[in-house]
C-alpha cells in the first residue's frame, strides 16, 4: 500500500444508515477504506434525520486523524422523499469526495486523491428558492401502505397498515398530521376447526409546536384513537406542551436531549364495560419524556423515557423505557443493544366481563399485565487485514445461513 494513500474509516451511526460501503470502495478507490477507526488517517461519521421534506437530511462529519489531527469538516445535504437508490449513492459520494478534498489538501495525501466526474442531481435549495412561487406553500404530504403476511395450510397471519402523513416545517414552526389505521388478523384451523380474529385500529395525531429559542419550545397535540385490542371504541387526548432541548436545536444532526412536558384530558369511549364498570369517562393526565439522541465517533445513543399519569389517580401511572445503543468498546469489538421495558399500572380500560380464550390466545384483546419487554442485542468483533476494501460480488449470499435454508 502507498504511504501517500489515506486510511479511511466509514461510521455509520446505526445499522439503517445508508453509507453503501461497497459503492464507496467501488468509487472511491484512491482510498484504504479500514475496518477499524485506530488505523484511520480519517474518520467520517454519517447520520441522518427527516427533513421537513419528508425525506432525509443527510449529514457527514469528517474528522482528521494522526497526521491529519485538527482538521475538521461537516457536510449535508437534503435527500428529497422517492430518490433512487443510485440518486442517494452518488450524491453520498459526492459529498465524501469533497470532504476529503478539503482535509488533503496541502497533505502528503492531496496527489493520490483524485475526485472522478461523477453525475450528480443537486438537492441542496437555490438562494433565492424563498422567493420563488410554491403552490403547496412548504406543505408536504406522504402515502403509504405497510404489510406483512405469513402463513401455511392451516395458518394465516398478516398485519397491514395504511399511513398518511401532512407536514409544514419552518425554521420557527411546525405542523404535522399522521393518520395510521391497522388492520391484524391471525387464524389457525385445528381438527378441521377455524378460529380467526381480525383486530382494527386508528390513530390521527395532530401536532403543533413553535420555536421560542434555541433550546425552549411549546406546542399541542390531539390523539384520537380506535382499537379494539384495547377495548377503546374512541380515545381523545388533548395537551399543550412544552419543551427544553439541553442542546441546541441546531446541533440535532449529532445530539439532542430533549425533556417535554404535556398535561391535559382524555375522553374514553369502550366498547364493553370495564374493570372499573365504566363505559365512558374524561381523566386529566400528565406526560413526562426524556428523549435522547448522540451521534459521535464512538456510537450512538437512542432512547426515551416517559413516566405518565391520570391525576385523579396517581397510582395509576406508567414507566417505559425504549433504547437503541450502539458502542465500539475496543479495536474491532462493537456491541449493540435494543429493547424496551414498561411497567404498567393503568390498564383502564381492561374488560369487566372477560372473553373466550381463543380471542386472548389469537392476540385479539389485551390481557392483565404489570409489564411489557422486548430486548435484542449483538457482540461483534473484527480483526485481520486492516485493507479489506474490495468488492467481489461472485456466489454472493450462497453462503449465508438463511439462503441455504430456504
Amino acid at each position: 500500500m502507498s504511504q501517500s494513500t489515506a486510511n479511511v474509516f466509514i461510521n455509520c451511526a446505526t445499522t439503517e444508515t445508508r453509507c453503501y460501503r461497497d459503492y464507496l470502495f467501488q468509487t472511491l478507490s484512491n482510498c484504504n477504506f479500514v475496518w477499524d477507526a485506530n488505523n484511520a488517517d480519517v474518520q467520517i461519521l454519517v447520520s441522518e434525520k427527516q427533513n421537513s421534506q419528508g425525506g432525509f437530511r443527510i449529514n457527514f462529519e469528517f474528522t482528521g486523524m494522526k497526521t491529519l489531527f485538527g482538521k475538521k469538516d461537516t457536510l449535508w445535504f437534503d435527500l428529497p422523499q422517492g430518490q433512487t437508490e443510485e440518486f442517494i449513492r452518488t450524491n453520498i459520494v459526492q459529498q465524501i469526495s469533497k470532504g476529503l478534498n478539503y482535509l488533503f489538501h496541502h497533505t502528503i495525501f492531496a496527489q493520490s486523491f483524485d475526485i472522478k466526474p461523477l453525475a450528480i442531481l443537486k438537492t441542496e435549495p437555490k438562494p433565492n428558492q424563498a422567493q420563488q412561487h410554491d403552490p403547496w406553500n412548504l406543505w408536504n404530504f406522504t402515502a403509504s401502505v405497510e404489510g406483512y403476511i405469513e402463513g401455511q395450510s392451516n395458518y394465516l397471519f398478516y398485519n397491514i397498515e395504511p399511513k398518511f402523513t401532512a407536514r409544514k416545517i419552518t425554521p420557527k414552526h411546525k405542523w404535522v398530521l399522521n393518520i395510521q389505521q391497522g388492520f391484524k388478523q391471525n387464524s389457525y384451523t385445528i381438527n378441521e376447526e377455524k378460529q380467526s380474529i381480525l383486530v382494527k385500529s386508528l390513530d390521527i395525531i395532530p401536532l403543533y409546536a413553535g420555536s421560542i429559542n434555541e433550546h425552549w419550545s411549546w406546542g399541542a397535540m390531539i390523539h384520537y384513537r380506535t382499537n379494539e385490542y384495547v377495548n377503546l371504541k374512541s380515545s381523545v387526548r388533548i395537551a399543550p406542551i412544552i419543551e427544553y432541548n439541553i442542546f441546541p436545536y441546531s446541533k440535532n444532526l449529532v445530539k439532542q436531549m430533549r425533556l417535554a412536558y404535556q398535561i391535559g384530558l382524555q375522553k374514553q369511549r369502550y366498547l364493553g364495560e370495564t374493570i372499573y364498570e365504566k363505559l365512558e369517562e374524561t381523566l386529566p393526565y400528565q406526560r413526562l419524556a426524556l428523549l435522547t439522541d448522540i451521534t459521535r465517533n464512538w456510537g450512538s445513543i437512542r432512547g426515551t423515557v416517559q413516566s405518565s399519569s391520570f391525576l385523579n389517580d396517581l397510582q395509576k401511572n406508567r414507566l417505559s423505557f425504549s433504547s437503541e445503543f450502539s458502542f465500539r468498546l475496543a479495536k474491532g469489538l462493537f456491541f449493540n443493544v435494543n429493547g424496551q421495558f414498561e411497567i404498567i399500572n393503568d390498564q383502564i380500560s381492561l374488560l369487566k366481563k372477560p372473553l373466550a380464550d381463543d380471542v386472548y390466545l389469537l392476540g385479539g384483546q389485551q390481557l392483565a399485565t404489570k409489564n411489557n419487554f422486548w430486548g435484542e442485542f449483538g457482540l461483534t468483533y473484527t480483526f485481520g487485514s486492516k485493507y479489506n476494501s474490495i468488492v467481489n460480488p461472485r456466489m454472493g449470499y450462497l453462503d449465508e445461513v438463511w439462503f441455504q435454508n430456504k
